[in-house]
């Protein structure tokens, strides 16, 4: 994937705590987490956990980020997690 750091119509939700919404932009927030630098190319690994409820929205490396309460619905996160 191709790290971005603004994407038309992407959404970013979550980061501070490392974890994102299932629902974000992966390219955004790969970079984000430092992962990828924006417009660089390269594999990334990512962990699926149950989501938090609530998600706290940082700005690193550029890239802001949104809060979002999504508690109670059964939502999905991520986090990156390095290769093995």
């Amino acid at each position: 994937m191709t790290g971005a750091a603004h994407v038309l119509y992407g959404v970013l939700l979550g980061g501070a705590e490392g974890v994102y919404s299932f629902n974000s932009t992966l390219a955004m927030a790969a970079v984000q987490a430092g992962v990828l630098g924006n417009g660089q190319s390269g594999q990334v690994r990512v962990e699926i956990l149950p989501g938090p409820g609530l998600f706290r929205g940082t700005t690193r490396y550029g890239v802001t980020s949104g809060d979002s309460d999504q508690s109670g619905i059964g939502h999905l996160a991520f986090r990156f997690v390095e290769a093995r």
